[in-house]
């Protein structure tokens, strides 16, 4: 490529170098003209470079953006305001054939000193996959149980399930999706890095108005808690659900959908500040289970009757009791184990105790066709942006600080859902 080029990185733009020295982003007026149409990536700044006549549906960049590969042979960049293409090769910077990315590795099972910070060649997708630059990790208790070895993987892995980015490489095979479009995905390994090649039929494309952090805080937990409650067990108005964990990240998004179906929702905290979580949720009744039996308040506020379903996600701690808690044909629905595992159960006793039903269903088993991961995200998004479905992040950790981020999700000291930065 003739005359001076750049590389100059910024957060999450692309500084111009070169020439008479560094463009600003806030004016842009060194070498072309601005344009109205904003930016793909910031959405607010006004575009540099040639007559909007002259431009492509690839040029919807400003001067602070970052650069964009083109069917893994190009790169768009820019030079005395001008966009320009550069072979892949001669500027490999993000994602490019021999770069380097930082990731979060598992070599050894065990406690979370197992995750360790380290940096590998940023890897090519292959036929059916794209390569995101993640923006927002999402933390979830699976991420602990296969750091753990509780959910055995083979090592070394690299953890995580869901993130939220921007495409960086697209896939000539898959034309759905194209370099710059903003995406989330859940349940593809190796989200705890800071690029990640995913599968096409597991992404998800975000809406204008989402950004990355809510994108990653609200995909797996949101289409678990909308799983649970819409075809685990089809909540309906005459329901009574007890829900477990109630102020965490599924938990919380569980007793909105619950309320939003028109049950009534028991649920059980730790703390006051989480019960008043819990009730800003739409929790009609509250139980401190350190403090109280939630067996006892359970059939105290049911008149005895039992509720119709229970959703637990601690297992082992909490497990028998809310089995005792079910109505006649009652479920438990043990979607987690945050005390631990839960040791097998005796048929017999669900007959005896009033054919009750138990069931250990995961996401993935409810995602098996690209309609139902549109329709649950789908569905999921519009709560989310009409209001009835509030999502809370609770902290964010640098993606180096890893081992704190599940030190602090294990601790149950969460309100809300934790994220990864890369």
């Amino acid at each position: 490529m003739a005359g001076k080029s750049f590389s100059g990185i910024e957060g999450n733009h692309l500084s111009i170098i070169g020439g008479s020295g560094r463009t600003s982003q806030a004016e842009g007026k060194k070498g072309g003209k601005k344009d109205s149409r904003l930016c793909m990536f910031c959405r607010n700044r006004p575009l540099i470079g040639p007559s909007p006549e002259k431009r492509t549906s690839s040029s919807k960049v400003c001067p602070g953006a970052r650069p964009l590969f083109l069917g893994g042979k190009y790169k768009i960049m820019i030079r005395f305001g001008e966009l320009v293409y550069a072979p892949l090769e001669r500027t490999a910077r993000h994602g490019g054939k021999g770069t380097e990315m930082n990731i979060i590795q598992v070599s050894g099972t065990g406690g979370p000193e197992q995750l360790l910070c380290k940096e590998i060649v940023t890897p090519e997708p292959k036929a059916g996959e794209v390569l995101v630059r993640n923006e927002a990790v999402g933390v979830n208790f699976i991420d602990i149980y296969h750091r753990s070895g509780i959910y055995p993987l083979a090592l070394p892995f690299i953890p995580g399930l869901e993130a939220a980015g921007t495409v960086a490489v697209a896939n000539s095979l898959s034309p759905e999706f194209q370099v710059g479009d903003r995406v989330c995905y859940a349940m593809t390994m190796g989200a705890y890095a800071q690029y990640t090649c995913v599968p096409v039929g597991n992404l998800v494309r975000m809406p204008a108005w989402m950004d990355s952090r809510l994108g990653a805080a609200s995909l797996l937990q949101g289409m678990t808690a909308h799983f649970l409650s819409g075809s685990t067990y089809p909540l309906q108005e005459k329901d009574t659900a007890l829900v477990h964990a109630a102020a965490g990240g599924v938990g919380r998004l569980l007793v909105q959908m619950a309320r939003a179906r028109g049950a009534r929702v028991i649920a059980t905290v730790s703390s006051l500040e989480k019960a008043n979580l819990a009730r800003e949720a739409g929790a009609s009744e509250v139980i401190f289970y350190e403090e109280q039996d939630f067996l006892a308040q359970v059939r105290y506020l049911t008149g005895g009757k039992g509720v119709q379903v229970v959703y637990d996600s601690v297992g082992r701690n909490t497990w028998q009791k809310s089995l005792e808690c079910l109505a006649p044909r009652g479920m438990l629905v043990l979607y987690g184990q945050s005390s631990g595992l839960v040791p097998p159960i005796d048929p017999q006793e669900l007959a005896q105790r009033g054919s009750l039903f138990v069931t250990r269903p995961t996401l993935r088993h409810y995602l098996l066709s690209r309609e139902e991961l549109d329709h649950r995200s789908g569905e999921l998004f519009q709560w989310i942006r009409e209001g009835k479905i509030q999502v809370k992040i609770d902290k964010t950790f640098p993606l180096e600080q890893a081992p704190d981020a599940h030190r602090y999700l294990q601790a149950r000291k969460t309100m809300g859902k934790v994220l990864l930065l890369p």
